[in-house]
């Protein structure tokens, strides 16, 4: 880099007057023609047996300067005048080393035309670079150059130093973009790590849901250990089992050719379905939900997964008090009302392990409620999972993180057999991913949480 600096002190005047007498026509142009020839007989000014052009006088000035000519089909330039707008103050900063994220040893030049772009590159020449390609883009009424940064100098120091000695010029590295479509299909069992499938995770445990009705036909559900019960009222239309469906498959699912698995496949399911349909949405009563609780108690579940919420009520508050003294753990989607919402119930209810959503990018789901209720993180925006009458959808909401926390529950279990649920949840505290302000937070919780694997379950567990 010192070199690079050290020859530009005494070459620019001379690169400056380089460019002023380049003649157009490289190779390495894109779409330029050839020089114009003279025609025959022309004598070029000044040459032995020319006749010096008699002296005039200049006329003054135009008080305003005509606009500038264009040829027709010609794009107009970009915005900011002729050629390229100032550049933005805060720029990409030079890359720190060579790495994936940038081709090596090149260099990219944006400029407004040819004669800017012929310029500089005379300039750039003069310290070392070369020109690699260039490239008209008509579309865009720009010129893009690739520069070859000089041997035994670094990206990141060959575009400091171009920036420092071209300032007004737009030069960055050549970065790489990559495709941004994630593994949708599974990221959420990889963050919280259970991204390898085994048929008997979760063997043994006990799992209760209440949700709508399920598709038990579904390739995602079937063969499953699946029990079903539903407390709507006689008579009443049930809600379609679309999202019971979908919160069943993310914990016990059957993995798929596409690489789809559920969390805990091994596990018991039985599964209380509550909602109805009631005009353009579905509903449940405290009663049902209440009703629900207790067939689950009766069927010694061992964990509850609860992806509903509404208000406080005190008979649904009174069954959960009694669900928590018997050591069954709760599970509760936070709420999708957004951020100044009030606390969604029974997840904002003490000793119930309330759940928020994350993406694949561990940022908040932007509907999820906030509060110092919030127990973790998990994902929960654009999961993968089933839905009746098709293979698969994207699906989004804190329903949908709760099925990862009560999976790490079930996992911690299987480790800690005879501990406490007050136990397994302090261990899923300490072992969470801390992703806000350190340590518990409104927005993440503990933060995102971790599963402790599968390594002891086994079909015996089953």
């Amino acid at each position: 880099m010192n070199s690079v600096l050290r020859v530009l002190a005494w070459r620019v005047a001379l690169g400056l007057f380089a460019a002023a007498v380049t003649t157009p026509g490289h190779a390495d142009d894109v779409g330029q023609t050839a020089p114009t020839k003279k025609p025959a007989g022309a004598v070029a000014p000044n040459a032995p047996g020319a006749t010096a052009p008699p002296t005039t006088t200049a006329p003054p000035p135009p008080t305003t300067a005509p606009p500038p000519a264009t040829s027709p089909g010609k794009p107009p330039p970009p915005p900011g005048g002729p050629g390229l707008p100032s550049l933005p103050q805060n720029l990409p900063s030079p890359p720190p080393k060579e790495d994936k994220t940038i081709e090596p040893g090149e260099l990219v030049v944006v400029s407004g035309d040819m004669a800017d772009a012929r310029a500089l590159a005379q300039q750039a020449q003069a310290l070392g670079f070369g020109v690699k390609r260039r490239t008209t883009l008509k579309g865009l009424g720009l010129v893009a150059t690739v520069l070859r940064v000089p041997a035994k100098t670094s990206v990141g120091d060959a575009l400091a130093a171009l920036r420092k000695n071209f300032p007004s010029a737009w030069i960055d590295a050549n970065h790489r973009y990559v495709l941004q479509g994630d593994d949708a299909l599974q990221y959420g069992q990889r963050l919280v790590g259970l991204g390898k499938p085994s048929p008997f995770c979760g063997g043994g445990a006990r799992i209760g849901m209440v949700d709508t009705a399920l598709d038990t036909q579904h390739p995602m559900l079937k063969g499953r250990e699946i029990s079903a019960r539903s407390f709507v009222t006689t008579g009443v239309p049930a809600a379609a089992p679309d999202h019971g469906t979908a919160a069943a498959a993310l914990l016990v699912g059957n993995s798929q050719p596409s690489g789809f698995h559920g969390l805990v496949p091994g596990a018991k399911l039985l599964v209380a379905s509550v909602f109805r349909s009631n005009g353009d949405h579905n509903d449940a009563t405290a009663e049902w939900v209440t009703l629900a609780l207790d067939w689950l108690i009766v069927q010694n579940v061992q964990i509850i997964n609860l992806s509903l919420g509404g208000p406080r009520n005190l008979l649904l508050e009174a069954a959960i008090v009694r669900i928590l003294a018997k050591g069954v753990a709760v599970v509760a989607a936070a709420g999708n009302n957004g951020p100044e919402a009030a606390p969604v119930y029974p997840a904002a209810q003490q000793g119930v392990i309330a759940v928020t959503a994350v993406d694949a990018q561990l940022k908040p789901y932007r509907k999820a409620n906030r509060g110092d209720y919030i127990g973790f993180a998990a994902p929960g925006v654009d999961v993968w999972t089933a839905a009746p009458g098709k293979d698969g959808v994207f699906v989004s909401g804190t329903s949908y993180a709760v099925p990862f926390v009560t999976a790490a529950i079930v996992t911690a279990r299987l480790d800690q057999r005879n501990a406490r649920t007050a136990t397994l949840v302090k261990s899923l505290q300490d072992h969470a991913r801390d992703l806000g302000d350190k340590g518990r937070d409104p927005v993440y919780g503990w933060g995102l949480v971790q599963a402790p694997g599968c390594e002891r379950s086994s079909a015996k567990n089953r």
